[in-house]
C-alpha cells in the first residue's frame, strides 16, 4: 500500500528539520543513488545504505579528519 510522504513527514519521523531532508534527498539523488521511477515511486539505489555514507556525511557537513600522529 503506497503511504504519501511529504518531506516535513520524513522529517518529523527521523527527528530531523524539513529543509535538512529536502537537502539529503537531492545530494542523494545527485550522487545517484536515489532516483524517482516513471510511476512516481522512489527507489533507493546501490548496496546496503551504508554505501551512501559519504553523501549523508557531507550533508551533515562531517568531514572526516586526519587522524592525529601517535607519540
Amino acid at each position: 500500500m503506497p503511504i504519501p510522504l511529504t518531506h516535513l513527514n520524513i522529517a518529523h519521523l527521523i527527528g530531523a528539520r524539513r529543509p535538512t531532508v529536502t537537502t539529503t534527498l537531492n545530494n542523494l539523488t545527485e550522487a545517484g543513488l536515489l532516483r524517482q521511477e516513471s510511476n512516481g515511486y522512489w527507489l533507493l539505489r546501490g548496496g546496503p545504505p551504508v554505501q551512501a555514507r559519504d553523501v549523508l556525511d557531507r550533508t551533515a557537513g562531517l568531514r572526516p579528519g586526519p587522524t592525529a600522529p601517535r607519540a
